[in-house]
């Protein structure tokens, strides 16, 4: 090699651009030779650029000496093009003296020698850079890069002292109209960044003067929020002023800060990014600065605007437990909408002196009994009939069993004992109607009559292509009579008349709209049209082969229902019963109204549906109430007789029709969301008499907001037992006995909306009154009408971004509050979210474990920003207590956040922990880095039940990608195991010295540890974790 060099150096020593070009050349082989090799890193290990809210750079020394390399050589490159215009020069201007042609020349060739290991020195060069780039944990193309340069100072602190905040590092378009939210992993002393502007005495709240709300200011010395500029990334103008506001917790302590800009942030021409700083001035409520005893004395992140604001709604996207869901009594109950939502308004305490109630959680127990005394009889006994709660188009009942028709089944309840229910006809067709005549049970079923025996339950006859529109069947004598479209057909039904499923006459209204409705009294039938302008009319009978229409009219707007008494005919419409005398029909007829929703008849049932006479009693079935009049007297002039139930709330009901029958002085009622009511009308009955009463319970506890801000969960305050860890489970009440463990209840959530800024406007802007869910850019909470299940939950994903009414105009997107801590039927509508579900007197203790991680056990070649990811066996609580140790300790911290992920695995709902580090890269400083994830085993399942052992899965060799094979452990009923496969601890039974895995390979370390410390010293050596990997590997 030295003759080689000596050769070239005499040959070409006039030559400057060879000379330099040479030693270029020969420093980026020495340099690159030298280099880290990326075959050489494992893991997540690698170069990594790093930096600092400093001017220095934070690249590593030799990609900064192969960059100046670089420059150079285009510098030669300019050097060799003046060289070859001189020697042009020379020999254009010889003259022909032949000496300085032959310079010329020789100039010529000296310089393309010179150009051509110029161009080979700076392939190489360009060629070691890239490799470097590649390995050093630059960002790749999709990354967003902040402005200015790249820094990682203090972002360690993220997870550590800061757990969570929005918007979250490096995020990009972000609105400008978004708050800033902070939570600590430390209770605060709100007045160490919060100043008192509106002098109430609490740190971070709003108060109302009448005409203005004043809210406390942050501390902009303290906590600062600055306009970058995007040129070279210094701050732009003075730190942005905003309203301060603290979620306080059960024990008066504060984690969570929301900071809400007093102007928008950004520009409406471009995108521009913005620093959030937070200094040592932050105080626990120790008094001591959060960042004490740390490396870093401040906390630094950025975001970036867009040019717009947000004007869309949040949503709720996934509810837990899902709507129509039995689960055990010690579940935590999760809601999760599709964008972070302001903790101000769904974070808080439920109880009785609580303020909070955006989120309510009610207990609807079956009925307590309470002995009534004389004073307080009613004029009725009432009961239920709980076992049968499915949807009822119509009933029927004789004096053994009660038919319950829906809209594709008919079943039969034994009255002497409701548990025993049997489904006696199913049909892929639509049954409208049902009814009990001459000892048989007829009903419509699609365009058919379908006859069946009432001892056997079976079809006996069926009548076809009678019928094109039924919609409502009765009986005149043998006679049935058919509403069916515009007509009515009559019917004999008589089986030894000879005439048996004939027509014997039609009666025939020409005007829109289908005959709904029919009511019969004496010789006479009367109908109503539910069209637009609505119909009344009454139609002789005497002569049934030739009936005839003897009077119309118009009652009003989209009549309900129609019943009959004496002279009286009555109609509901909307929220009111109408009533008119029909004893001379061929005069006209005048309808007068009475207002149902007047307090004058009990408390406030929406609007009326449907209507039922019995013994001189008039039923009217409103949306959610039931009023029940005397005729005895006038019935003209219906007398209220009661109203039920005494107070709003009891009935769960969405627009439903309840439907009716009776026998033998008992009137039944179903609503479709309800269990069968049961009054007996004959009144109080000596000592036997018992008067019953809804409970309705709000359930105490707490919600917390977690899981970048999108999802609050749900724990009751009530103790009722211990998990494995040794920690008090909390379960939802049951008011069930103790050893009953097929007791069930009922349970509901509420999720009120907020109030609108413009009360009748078409915006989501929310008006601030801390009255409902809101997300952070001020936009109220959306629901659209989906409903699932036999409550009429609201289907998790409904939305359609259009703020929703009442259907007399009475109020807009927020229904009305009657009730603070319960959820009342007149709240349940669009845009509150709600849903329903079952509690178990029971407690699940299965516990849960680590299946699968990502990236894989000891895994090589991890890339930069790729998250750490560990599944579950079962629906997690959102975590916040997982960690990241980083090996070497590169003296700055990871910096890394929490997010939670549930799917559906063959029907179990299991959840994803994802680990995210946005601000900084896996590997620094040109140094190989290993990364120990740390699970605790206080991390629980939604059961509360933590994992305890800390089981996960094992590997034999480095892993790419998802770790396998996977954990699996299966339970018995007790919540025992039953199988253990591939994990750690692998053992059944467990000591305190064996119950942590500590998972690695080839490193001779038990994988069965007795805590994460011990685990973490022991991975933290060079010789179990070498990171000098090509001289240990070879």
């Amino acid at each position: 090699m030295r003759h080689i060099f000596k050769s070239l150096y005499c040959r070409h020593t006039k030559s400057a651009p060879f000379l330099v070009a040479l030693l270029v050349f020969f420093v980026a082989l020495v340099l690159f030779s030298f280099a880290p090799s990326a075959v050489h890193a494992q893991g997540d290990f690698g170069v990594a650029q790093v930096g600092g809210q400093i001017a220095l750079s934070g690249d590593s020394i030799v990609v900064i000496m192969l960059r100046v390399i670089r420059i150079l050589l285009g510098f030669l490159g300019l050097i060799l093009v003046v060289m070859i215009i001189y020697a042009g020069y020379t020999i254009m201007t010889s003259a022909g003296n032949e000496e300085k042609v032959e310079q010329g020349k020789t100039i010529i060739k000296n310089a393309v020698i010179g150009t051509a290991i110029i161009l080979f020195s700076f392939i190489i060069v360009q060629f070691a850079i890239n490799i470097l780039g590649g390995v050093s944990g630059s960002i790749p193309p999709g990354q967003q890069q902040i402005p200015g340069q790249q820094v990682f100072i203090s972002v360690g602190s993220l997870g550590s002292v800061i757990k969570d905040h929005y918007p979250e590092p490096n995020q990009a378009d972000v609105y400008r109209n978004t708050k800033i939210v902070v939570t600590f992993t430390e209770s605060i002393d709100p007045k160490s960044l919060i100043d008192d502007a509106n002098g109430s005495g609490i740190f971070g709240d709003c108060i109302d003067t009448g005409t203005t709300r004043v809210c406390d200011t942050l501390k902009t010395n303290v906590i600062a929020v600055n306009r970058l500029d995007d040129k070279n990334g210094t701050t732009e103008g003075d730190a942005i002023a905003a309203t301060a506001q603290a979620s306080y917790d059960a024990n008066g302590e504060v984690h969570t800060f929301v900071f809400k800009p007093q102007e928008l942030l950004g520009n409406e021409e471009s995108d521009q990014w913005h620093r959030v700083t937070i200094t040592n001035d932050v105080l626990n409520t120790d008094g001591a600065s959060v960042f004490a005893a740390r490396r870093d004395d401040s906390y630094i992140w950025e975001f970036e605007t867009n040019t717009e604001v947000d004007l869309s709604p949040p949503y709720v996207v996934d509810v837990s437990p899902n709507p129509g869901e039995s689960v055990e009594k010690n579940r935590v109950l999760k809601i999760t909408f599709n964008e972070p939502v302001d903790p101000m308004m769904v974070q808080g305490v439920l109880g009785e002196t609580s303020s909070f109630h955006n989120i309510i959680v009610d207990m609807r127990p079956s009925e307590e009994i309470i002995s009534a005394t004389e004073e307080t009889l009613p004029p009725f006994t009432f009961s239920e009939i709980a076992p049968y709660v499915g949807t009822a188009l119509a009933m029927a009942t004789d004096d053994r069993y009660l038919y319950v028709a829906d809209s594709t089944s008919a079943k039969k309840i034994d009255l002497n004992d409701p548990t025993n229910v049997s489904t006696f006809f199913t049909t892929q067709q639509v049954i409208h109607s049902l009814k009990l005549h001459d000892g048989k049970l007829y009903m419509i079923v699609g365009k058919d009559i379908v006859i069946f025996d009432t001892d056997t339950g079976e079809k006996i006859d069926s009548l076809s292509g009678k019928l094109e529109y039924p919609q409502e069947l009765e009986f005149l004598e043998n006679y049935a009579v058919v509403a069916d479209g515009k007509e009515i057909r009559i019917i004999d039904m008589d089986a030894g008349s000879g005439r048996f499923g004939d027509i014997i006459s039609t009666v025939v209204t020409t005007e829109n709209g289908f005959i709904t409705h029919i009511a019969i009294q004496d010789n006479a039938v009367y109908f109503i049209k539910r069209s637009l302008n609505g119909m009344f009319g009454i139609v002789d009978m005497s002569n049934l082969s030739q009936p005839v229409i003897v009077a119309t009219t118009t009652p009003g707007l989209q009549p309900q229902d129609i019943a009959v008494y004496r002279d009286a005919v009555y109609i509901t419409e909307s929220s009111a019963l109408k009533i008119a005398d029909i004893s001379h029909p061929e005069t006209e007829i005048h309808f007068s109204q009475v207002n149902l929703n007047n307090s004058a008849f009990g408390i406030n049932g929406s609007s009326a549906k449907s209507l039922f006479v019995i013994n001189e009693q008039l039923f009217v079935g409103q949306v959610r109430a039931l009023k029940v009049f005397s005729l005895t007297e006038d019935s003209l002039n219906p007398s209220l007789l009661f109203s039920y139930p005494e107070s709003e709330g009891t009935l769960t009901s969405i627009n439903e029709v309840p439907s009716f029958t009776h026998s033998n002085g008992r009137v039944f009622v179903k609503y479709p969301s309800q269990n069968i009511f049961v009054f007996d009308m004959a009144g109080a009955r000596s000592n036997a008499f018992i008067a019953n009463k809804r409970i309705r319970t709000t359930v105490d506890g707490a919600w917390t907001i977690t899981n970048g801000y999108r999802t609050v969960e749900f724990v009751s305050n009530e103790a009722c037992g211990i998990n494995s860890c040794g920690e008090t489970i909390y379960c939802l009440p049951t008011l069930c006995d103790p050893a009953d463990k097929a007791c069930t209840v009922t349970y509901s959530v509420l999720a009120r909306t907020a109030s609108l800024d413009v009360p009748d406007g078409d915006s989501f802007v929310s008006a601030g009154l801390f009255d409902g869910v809101e997300d952070l850019a001020a936009n109220a909470m959306d629901s659209a009408p989906e409903y699932v299940g036999a409550r009429q939950s609201v289907a998790p994903g409904a939305h359609d971004f259009v703020l929703s009414s009442a259907a007399d105009g009475s109020w807009k997107h927020k229904p009305p509050i009657s009730q603070l801590k319960t959820n009342e039927p007149s709240e349940q509508f669009p845009d509150n979210y709600w849903w329903f579900f079952t509690v178990e007197n029971r407690i699940d203790s299965e516990a849960p474990y680590i299946e699968q991680v990502s990236p894989g056990i000891d895994q090589p070649g991890v890339a930069p920003f790729i998250p750490v990811d560990i599944h579950f066996s079962k629906e997690m609580m959102s975590s916040n207590s997982a960690s990241l140790v980083e090996y070497p300790d590169s003296g700055v911290g990871l910096g890394y956040y929490q997010r939670s992920f549930d799917s559906d695995v063959a029907g179990v709902t299991k959840t994803t922990l994802s680990l995210f580090h946005p601000a900084r890269p896996f590997g620094m400083y040109g140094i190989d880095h290993w990364y120990f994830p740390s699970i605790p085993g206080s991390v629980k399942a939604m059961n509360q039940f933590c994992m305890y052992p800390g089981r996960g899965p094992i590997a034999s060799g480095p892993q790419t990608g998802i770790s396998t094979p996977s954990c699996e452990i299966t339970y018995y009923d007790d919540g025992s195991i039953k199988s253990i496969s591939s994990c750690v601890p692998s053992g059944f039974q467990v000591t305190s010295s064996t119950d942590t895995g500590c998972v690695s390979i080839g490193t001779g370390i038990d994988k069965a540890q007795p805590d994460t410390d011990t685990c973490l010293e022991l991975l933290q050596h060079d010789t179990i974790s070498p990171t000098q990997f090509g001289k240990e590997q070879e």
